[in-house]
């Protein structure tokens, strides 16, 4: 096996699990882990590991509580070149304020040695947005 295909089964495994509920991706970030989200969304920036799992995988999930966590509900594409992984995803769920949360995520991945060491997450921030100022979460 290649490295690209490799890298595809090693995404496209963690995703197939995290669509059934069997976690997520944070075994697969590495400690020196740089992901960007760009744009105009409260959560647009640039963060280390630690910070995107508590801002954004923990602040995401915890507003989903009552109802089980978001998950992946599709996933639409995995395309791999070598140490480049490309999702397009679609989550949906309701939220702890009992209202419907649907969006859909590109996310770009580079891994080294079989862990995700930069990410970019693309997704509708208008809806993200919408959920942070409806569902308080810890940083409200």
């Amino acid at each position: 096996m290649n490295e690209t295909q490799n890298n595809e089964l090693i995404i496209s495994t963690a995703f197939e699990n995290w669509t059934r509920g069997r976690g997520n991706i944070e075994h697969l970030l590495s400690p020196d882990l740089e992901w960007e989200v760009p744009g105009g969304s409260i959560v647009s920036g640039h963060y280390s590991r630690q910070r995107f799992i508590d801002t954004v995988l923990h602040g995401v999930e915890q507003r989903f509580r009552r109802h089980g966590s978001i998950r992946p509900l599709r996933v639409r594409l995995v395309l791999a070149d070598r140490d480049w992984v490309s999702v397009v995803w679609d989550s949906a769920g309701i939220t702890d304020a009992d209202t419907g949360y649907r969006n859909t995520h590109a996310w770009f991945m580079r891994l080294d040695q079989g862990v995700i060491v930069q990410g970019i997450s693309f997704f509708d921030g208008s809806a993200f947005d919408s959920l942070w100022a409806v569902v308080p979460g810890r940083e409200n």
